[in-house]
């Protein structure tokens, strides 16, 4: 279970998201990228 956890959206220079999940033990988890499912145009 998810619990205690801050989700961070990175944009990077190219313009695509990263959403991270942000544990209180310091670990950072990539939970998915949008520039998976959506292309530049």
């Amino acid at each position: 279970m998810l619990r205690n956890f801050h989700i961070i959206c990175c944009y990077s220079a190219t313009g695509c998201l990263q959403v991270y999940l942000l544990y209180p033990d310091g670990k950072v988890t990539t939970f998915y990228q949008l520039s998976d499912f959506f292309v530049p145009e």
